[in-house]
């Protein structure tokens, strides 16, 4: 049996880990942001504008898919699913053209997004350390997307149309948006 003393010194150790591997991804990020900056150049008035930060992201991204694949990665609400790790493999060995022609539902396709979704995710990060987005009047970052009543609609439309009329959630849909004009 473990003493109190065992329990504490091993909570300790793991608060101490913790500090250190958040103090190097924090060191890490602003190294790569200043690589960047480096890159780019810091005196564009648009920085993310120029053809150097474009052709980085693009590097970037595509050198971060293994990246992705050299470790396990879990999914789900809890990110307690394990992701199938063979599957990203073989999807990274595949030719863009094969990739392309995989089925929009299938598990590939999702997992190919996933993949893509976090080497996004990643530049997005390294980006904006390296040039923060401006912010606007509201003290938000970037500019507001203003959207369109035929937009809403669009979408509104495109729901009824994919799950039908008569469903339970486009239903409810109806009674949210009546609840909210009464």
């Amino acid at each position: 049996m473990s003493s109190m003393q065992s329990v504490v010194a091993t909570a300790c150790e793991y608060a101490d880990a913790q500090d250190t591997a958040d103090e190097i991804v924090s060191d890490g990020l602003k190294t790569a942001a200043a690589s960047l900056k480096a890159y780019v150049g810091e005196d564009a008035k648009t920085p993310r504008e120029t053809e150097q930060f474009k052709s980085a992201g693009d590097a970037v991204k595509l050198a971060l898919r293994p990246v992705y694949a050299s470790k396990q990665r879990y999914k789900g609400r809890k990110r307690t699913e394990p992701v199938n790790m063979a599957m990203i493999k073989n999807l990274l060995n595949m030719a863009d053209a094969e990739r392309e022609k995989l089925d929009k539902d299938s598990p590939e396709k999702k997992a190919w997004e996933a993949v893509l979704a976090d080497c996004r995710k990643v530049w997005s990060r390294i980006a904006d350390e390296a040039f923060p987005k401006p912010k606007t009047e509201n003290g938000s970052k970037g500019a507001e997307k203003v959207i369109s009543a035929d937009a809403i609609l669009a979408n509104v439309d495109a729901f009824v149309a994919h799950h039908g009329k008569e469903s339970a959630l486009c239903k409810n849909l109806a009674d949210q948006i009546r609840a909210r004009f009464v």
